[in-house]
C-alpha cells in the first residue's frame, strides 16, 4: 500500500489534518499490507500552488518566519514513480524534503523576484499554513539513499523559473 502523507503527521499534531494523516497512515501499517509512506514536504515547480502563490507578493504570517523545507515537484513524483516501477522496499516511511530550509520570506523573496506568475495561474498554501506552522526540519538523507536520487539544490532550480 501506498500511503502519501505530509511533513508533520503526527498523533499530537495541532492542525486537523495532520492528526488525520497520522490516523491514515496507522491504519495502513495495521493492514498487514507492505506499505511505504512518503510524507511530503511542500512541493515546488513552476507552476505548483505554492509557488504561483509566492510570486504574487502574498501577506506572510508570523512576518515569514515560517520554516519550510521544499521538495522539488519533479522529485516527488519521480519518488512515486520508483516506488511504482518496485524500485524500492514497500516498508517504513520516508520524508521527502529538499536539502534546503528556508522561511516563507526567504521563499517568498525568491519567487516575487521572478515576477508575477502567468496569467490565469492561480495560487494557494499547499499545504495550509496550519501545517506548515508545525514543520520541523526533515531528514531527507534516507528518502535520497533509499530512491537513489541525488540530491539538488531548490535554490538553483528555481532560477530557471522566471516569467
Amino acid at each position: 500500500m501506498l500511503v502519501l502523507s505530509r511533513l508533520g503527521a503526527h498523533p499530537d499534531a495541532r492542525a486537523p489534518g495532520l492528526r488525520a494523516l497520522w490516523r491514515l497512515e496507522e491504519h495502513a501499517r495495521a493492514s498487514g499490507l507492505p506499505t511505504l509512506t512518503l510524507r511530503l514536504a511542500p512541493l515546488l515547480g513552476p507552476r505548483t500552488p505554492l509557488w504561483t502563490l509566492l510570486r504574487t507578493r502574498p501577506r506572510l504570517p508570523r512576518g515569514g518566519r515560517d520554516v519550510v523545507q521544499p521538495a522539488l515537484e519533479t522529485e516527488a513524483v519521480e519518488t512515486v514513480h520508483r516506488a511504482l516501477e518496485g524500485g524500492v522496499a514497500w516498508d517504513g516511511w520516508y520524508e521527502v524534503a529538499g536539502e534546503e530550509a528556508w522561511t516563507l520570506a526567504e521563499l517568498a523573496g525568491r519567487a516575487a523576484a521572478l515576477g508575477p506568475p502567468p496569467a490565469g495561474a492561480r495560487g494557494r498554501w499547499e499545504p495550509p499554513l496550519e501545517e506548515i506552522a508545525e514543520h520541523r526540519l526533515a531528514e531527507p538523507g534516507p528518502w535520497r539513499a533509499a530512491f537513489g536520487l541525488s540530491p539538488s539544490r531548490v535554490s538553483e532550480v528555481i532560477a530557471g523559473w522566471g516569467p
